[in-house]
């Protein structure tokens, strides 16, 4: 999953807004935050 996640920030960082990147990250933390909790509470 990073691979996207990385490839992601690429692109944002090719299209050079710092602002737009950040609020990515800030998705993609919560999305995998959301996923980790899933997980946990299915174990």
């Amino acid at each position: 999953m990073w691979f996207i996640v990385e490839s992601l920030q690429r692109l944002t960082f090719r299209n050079g807004g710092s602002i737009r990147h950040i609020a990515m990250v800030k998705i993609q933390m919560s999305i995998h935050a959301v996923h980790v909790t899933h997980y946990d509470s299915n174990t």
